[in-house]
């Protein structure tokens, strides 16, 4: 998994799930509410393999961003102030 900090003051509540099979950068001062879900990545469903195959892009969430409670973030999003 590679998910990256670029400074400090990160605050999650409960039930947040990242997944990261690419990159998802967090700017510092970011606020995550409670049941948040974060995936760079989708299952390939049209190749044979799909279970096993994946699409990825990189997630990229700025500083002072704060992220409501139940919000899905999906890849190749880029969220800033």
């Amino acid at each position: 998994m590679k998910i990256r900090a670029i400074q400090r003051i990160l605050i999650f509540n409960n039930n947040c799930i990242l997944t990261a099979r690419e990159k998802i950068i967090i700017g510092d001062r970011t606020i995550f509410g409670p049941g948040v879900a974060i995936f760079d990545n989708d299952h390939a469903y049209k190749e044979k393999n799909f279970e096993k195959e994946f699409i990825t892009s990189p997630i990229i969430i700025g500083k002072n961003v704060w992220i409501g409670a139940n919000s899905v973030i999906l890849r190749g999003e880029y969220y800033r102030r």
